[in-house]
């Protein structure tokens, strides 16, 4: 299962990938990044034409159905039993595309991880798994997604279990790491090799006294663009209850203006990157491009346009860095010290916005096939993720956008342990009679192990009864016939049904976790409630008392 979701996810980003070519093959010569081929007006009318075309498509939608992207598949996943309906999936899909033909400054990952998720949540609910899968089916579909989308297989594992999940389970590698492999192999069949970026130049340099400070600087420098990114995108989010219409044509007219102005400020701007990596110079002074790029996500994400936004911090952090290292003594050569710095620059970003160090270091590193930048790159993301974390008091900005919304993120251990177990956990097995039975069989009961007595009545209810009380009344034969024997010809059998006094108890289907259990204990008065096991006619007792228990020694 965990092999097939990779597959699925893997065809879905080969799909949105070539989606966004279409256009880049009919005007930019196949560069989906070439923005800067088109004239002015051309790169004027780009984002125009694409925020009406988001208007128009939000017109028709139900609010429920406008919600994307990653910070909804968390919200998804922590309230609502992880249930991702499809056709957000398909808005998300189909928006995405969108605003990426039309170089609005968002990235693909978003996209990914909430149609990864729909998938895993999709399949989870047709075989009807308990919740622990569901999640371990989600996380699945998260990492073959960034994995396939990226093809960085154990970047996109450590993306869903530190990212979206926010915790390391030992459940979830082994389907997770399948499904990321599988996912980045077909991926891999289907658009060959991703090299978004070529090092050619990267060397590990001799760590003197001028390397320690410059990868210092650089890391308060990530700092200082991490914070404003969540400061930029916190004052677009108090524009949230603005229409959408309104908000899509700021978005629109703010990248047309910019975009004509600036044409690297357009799409993801990975080519602005290759350009000073390999040596080159940019037509816009670097500092501004940067300085431009963060306020145009920033602003972008937080007034809702259904993107990414872990391509453009990758992006910024880069640039940050290069100009960094052209600002520094480093002690060794630029063409050395600019990819050295921009990879570094890139995977702090990454860990300091989404308080992601593991996942950010190794994706920087399997994207670019080379580690030289290690330790390095483990110190300025050591620094920057503690000073942002302690000083400024700041978690994820996935997280810290569902706080602002007045959704809480994390769940207590009582709730996530009632939601990882199965109701099978605490459940009872009961013997379930008919009415008419033999001596043999009751007299069977008084060496069986189990404790209740489950009978069909006559109103099509269920009854249950402890097996004591059966095997109590039997015992009244000794003191003659009884009016619960009945003749049925070649054998006399006890018409069970008169024979005690059963209580009535309501059946269910299995819920899928502990915490369904105790919500529909809540909401309904019975203390006890016989569940119906799957593809099977047994059925178990869920005592009220023994689910509270488990709850409360939490």
């Amino acid at each position: 299962m965990a092999g097939g979701l990779g597959v699925i996810s893997a065809f879905a980003m080969a799909c949105l990938f070539w989606v966004i070519h279409i256009p880049a093959m009919l005007f930019m010569d196949g560069n989906v990044e070439g923005f800067e081929q088109l004239s002015a007006i051309e790169r004027f009318l780009f984002p125009i034409l694409a925020t009406l075309v988001l208007i128009v498509i939000t017109y028709f939608l139900a609010p429920s159905s406008q919600k994307v992207g990653v910070t909804f598949v968390i919200e998804r996943l922590n309230n609502h039993q992880a249930n991702l309906p499809i056709l957000n999936a398909v808005v998300q899909f189909i928006t995405a595309s969108v605003c990426l033909v039309g170089g609005l400054s968002v990235g693909k990952e978003g996209p990914a991880v909430h149609i990864g998720a729909t998938f895993g949540s999709f399949l989870a609910r047709i075989t009807k798994l308990p919740m622990i899968h569901v999640e371990t089916l989600i996380a699945c579909g998260i990492a073959s997604a960034v994995s396939a989308g990226f093809q960085t297989p154990l970047a996109g594992v450590l993306f869903a279990l530190e990212v979206i999940l926010l915790e390391y389970r030992l459940h979830y590698i082994l389907p997770v790491v399948l499904s990321s492999v599988v996912a980045s192999i077909v991926s891999k069949c289907l658009l060959g090799d991703l090299d978004v970026f070529s090092f050619t130049n990267v060397a590990l340099p001799e760590f003197s006294l001028n390397v320690y400070l410059t990868c210092l600087i650089l890391a308060l420098a990530i700092v200082v663009l991490t914070v404003s990114f969540f400061r930029i995108q916190k004052m677009s989010w108090s524009f949230g209850k603005l229409h959408f219409a309104i908000r899509f044509a700021f978005i629109g007219v703010l990248t047309a203006v910019l975009g004509a102005l600036f044409p690297e400020t357009l799409g993801a701007g990975y080519d602005s990157l290759s350009l000073l990596i390999n040596g080159e110079s940019l037509v816009t002074p670097l500092l501004i491009i940067l300085l431009l790029k963060l306020l145009l996500t920033g602003v972008s994400v937080g007034l809702g346009a259904p993107g990414g936004m872990i391509g453009p911090t990758f992006l910024i952090g880069g640039l940050c860095g290069v100009q960094i290292a052209l600002w520094m003594d480093t002690g060794i050569a630029p063409e050395v010290a600019i990819p050295l710095f921009a990879l570094i620059g890139m995977s702090a970003m990454m860990a300091a916005s989404f308080q992601a160090p593991l996942t950010a270091l190794v994706a920087i590193i399997e994207m670019t096939h080379r580690s030289e930048i290690m330790l390095p790159a483990m110190l300025v993301i050591g620094v920057s993720c503690l000073i942002i974390r302690i000083l400024f008091r700041q978690q994820s900005i996935f997280v810290e956008r569902l706080h602002f919304t007045g959704i809480e993120t994390q769940i207590s251990s009582a709730t996530r342990f009632l939601r990882q177990h199965s109701v099978q956990s605490i459940s009872l097995p009961v013997i379930q009679l008919d009415r008419y039975m033999s001596f043999e069989r009751i007299q069977d009961l008084s060496s069986s192990v189990v404790d209740y007595i489950v009978l069909k009545q006559l109103d099509g209810q269920m009854g249950i009864l402890h097996r004591n009380q059966l095997l109590h009344a039997f015992e009244c034969l000794e003191r003659g016939p009884q009016p619960w024997l009945i003749d049925q010809g070649d054998c006399i059998s006890l018409d069970v049904l008169n024979m005690v006094s059963f209580d009535v108890i309501p059946t269910v289907d299995v819920p899928d976790s502990l915490e369904a259990m105790l919500k529909w204990f809540n909401k309904h008065r019975f203390d006890q409630v016989l569940v119906q096991l799957p593809a099977t006619d047994r059925l178990e007792l869920v005592e009220k008392s023994k689910l509270y228990h488990s709850f409360l020694s939490r």
